[in-house]
């Protein structure tokens, strides 16, 4: 039982690092997803901007090209990092619930080594204490008993011979 918590010792520790870890990539991606917020509103607005001018319609030229194409680029450079956030996310969530599991078997596994820790107290108690009534009953010494064990079976022969 004692190697069963260590084990579990050694995964809460490993699953505390990997918590640490992924929470640190959540908060970054997060971080990644807030900085192309600003680009993409720029180039939104540059774009919308461009569009309603006054006296000039459906111009196709080659700064309409390329906020279109920049503002292609951030959404999907957005839709990526959203994707990834919301994995590491479910990857953090996981860990959390994995370190509950750990915690409530490690926390069964302690009680459950305080428990034979006091049985094996008790017992060695009651094995020290022979004098009591009780513990006379269970801890009469083998040579007490074979003595007892001959008496019983030499009384037994003589009742048969009379």
């Amino acid at each position: 039982m004692k190697q069963t918590r260590d084990e579990l010792l050694w995964q809460q520790s490993n699953t505390d690092n990997e918590i640490a870890k992924t929470d640190r990539e959540v908060a970054s991606l997060g971080d990644a997803l807030n900085a192309k917020q600003a680009p993409m509103m720029i180039a939104q607005t540059r774009l919308e901007a461009r569009t309603q001018r006054p006296g000039v319609e459906l111009c196709r030229d080659a700064a309409q090209h390329g906020l279109t194409g920049e503002v292609d680029s951030l959404t999907g450079t957005m839709r990526a990092l959203a994707k990834q956030h919301r994995a590491a996310q479910e990857v953090l969530d996981r860990l959390h619930r994995t370190m509950q599991r750990i915690n409530n078997d490690l926390s069964i596994k302690e009680n459950s080594l305080g428990i034979d820790v006091q049985c094996m107290r008790v017992r060695q108690s009651k094995l020290n204490d022979c004098d009591s009534s009780l513990a006379q009953e269970f801890c009469i010494p083998a040579q007490q008993q074979q003595q007892q064990q001959q008496q019983a079976f030499l009384l037994q022969q003589q009742q048969q011979q009379q």
